[in-house]
């Protein structure tokens, strides 16, 4: 399949696949600093035509040069680039600035032929890198463009050298600031013992990542019962199961939502066994509770054990009749997921959804139509979700005309404006009723620039439908676009050899 997807590439884009696939590779070298691997690249490169022109593979091979730690073959690949970009000289200021040749950073930076931001704040960081702090202002200062970078840069610079008034002076000012800004002073405040600062930053911002959660724990002592489970919280959303139970171990006491959130840790992970010993030894359990641990079950594939204990529920609330519909029904179990569904006391939007999902994925796209219907004539305003469930069901039994009449109605009845998911269900419901050119249609109308999953639907119609012509167009709208996806190279391969 390989060989007959490249008879049909061109030289620029095997080039390009060339590229990429190197590209990572160089990325690997520096991130993991194997040298060596790197410069057997680097040859691999020197004896291609092509590829030792090729300016974004050099700018790479100076950035993994200069995390490794050798410089002259940074300087060699920067001085052979015939016209080096912004991206060039920033990278050869960083590869010297942070292995401390800071004059030598400062001499490169000053004969870039024109000064921008990037470079500039490559400069910026390598200040602040080695205690330069008035070096660093100044330059700031003089910065015609900033952006949330510098301005990080520059909050950095005053926060690493015990300047934290300044610091906070600068973050305060900044116009707009991403996570690593505010983990920056966050870190700030705890490494000078500022907790009172920390805590109300904590609270102010937007989004926690590990290294906030790092932060707090090396650096704050004392928490209160919010800030604890909020932390087992932001554990639980990087999968890390082990620092969620040390947080939840140390707590001097427990309510009832850090033991379900301890349990929902449990669950995510895949330890149904940590799960069930937390919920059996909690001095008492609340509906939310119970729904949590059914959860468990059903994220575990437990079945048996999730329907037993929907059964002996205390009190049943619309988030465990869901849990339990939707489980029969990922059981293939639609008769039971069904009669679940008409027996609950009370329906919201996720019941209706569930069942026109679990009807749409078996193949059943009429009765997901009537689930659908039922559902406008019970008052329940459909979502986004709704639709894509329903042009799932369009695109699994080719219905195509009930689907874009659906997709009409989405944006005149419900004011739902289409996503890439509903045009994606559209164009493959078009292909598997022989519609390739509206297939092709639906494609050019997307507001969206195509992804692997737009240009693998038109790849899979045109294979399914034998259209030559389409399928070269796609081809060529492939690998015209910047798209890599070794996904769709497979496609394309599997289309060429099913019409030879």
């Amino acid at each position: 399949m390989v060989v007959e997807i490249r008879n049909h590439q061109s030289p620029e884009t095997r080039s390009a696949i060339d590229t990429d696939r190197l590209a990572a590779i160089i990325k690997s070298c520096g991130n993991l600093r194997d040298l060596a691997q790197g410069k057997r690249i680097a040859a691999q490169i020197r004896s291609d035509e092509t590829l030792c022109r090729n300016r974004y593979l050099a700018n790479l091979l100076i950035e993994m040069y200069g995390k490794c730690g050798s410089l002259e073959d940074a300087r060699r690949v920067f001085d052979a680039i015939e016209r080096p970009n912004r991206f060039s000289w920033s990278m050869m200021v960083a590869a010297y600035a942070q292995n401390g040749y800071i004059k030598e950073a400062k001499s490169i930076s000053n004969a870039m032929p024109e000064q921008d931001v990037v470079c500039s704040t490559a400069m910026l960081t390598a200040y602040a890198q080695h205690g330069l702090v008035d070096e660093a202002r100044a330059l700031f200062d003089t910065m015609p463009v900033r952006n949330v970078v510098s301005w990080t840069a520059i909050v950095a610079a005053y926060a690493q050298n015990g300047h934290l008034e300044a610091a906070k002076a600068l973050f305060d000012r900044m116009p707009e600031r991403n996570v690593v800004s505010w983990n920056t002073m966050m870190q700030a405040y705890i490494e000078n013992d500022e907790l009172k600062e920390a805590r109300s930053l904590l609270g102010c911002m937007p989004q926690w990542t590990i290294a906030t959660w790092n932060a707090i724990v090396q650096g704050m002592p004392e928490y209160d019962l919010l800030t604890f489970t909020s932390m087992i919280h932001g554990y639980s959303e990087n999968g890390n199961l082990e620092a969620a139970k040390s947080i939840f171990d140390r707590m001097p006491e427990r309510d009832v939502v850090c033991w379900n959130k301890m349990i929902a840790v449990h669950a995510q992970c895949w330890d149904l066994e940590g799960a069930e010993r937390l919920f059996f030894a909690m001095p008492e359990q609340d509906v939310i509770s119970w729904t949590t641990m059914l959860e468990a079950y059903v994220q575990n594939f437990h079945y048996q054990h999730a329907e037993a204990m929907f059964y002996t529920i205390p009190e049943r609330n619309m988030v465990s009749w869901n849990v339990m519909m939707a489980a029969s029904a990922q059981n293939g179990q639609l008769l039971r997921a069904m009669k679940t569904f008409e027996t609950m006391p009370a329906r919201d939007l996720i019941s209706w959804n569930t069942m026109v999902a679990a009807f749409s994925g078996c193949g059943h796209g009429e009765v997901a139509f009537e689930i659908f219907r039922g559902m406008e004539l019970d008052g329940i305003k459909p979502n986004s979700i709704s639709f894509s469930c329903v042009f799932n069901a369009c695109s699994h039994v080719g219905l195509l005309d009930e689907g874009l009449q659906y997709f009409r109605l989405m944006a005149s009845d419900h004011e739902i404006f289409p996503s890439r998911e509903h045009y994606c269900c559209l164009i493959d419901a078009a292909g598997r009723s022989g519609q390739v050119k509206v297939a092709e249609d639906l494609l050019a109308r997307m507001p969206f620039k195509p992804d692997a999953m737009a240009m693998g639907a038109v790849l899979g119609a045109c294979k399914t439908n034998r259209d030559k012509d389409a399928r070269d167009r796609a081809a060529k709208n492939f690998f015209t676009s910047e798209m890599r996806n070794p996904g769709i190279y497979v496609l394309l391969a599997n289309a060429y050899v099913h019409q030879q």
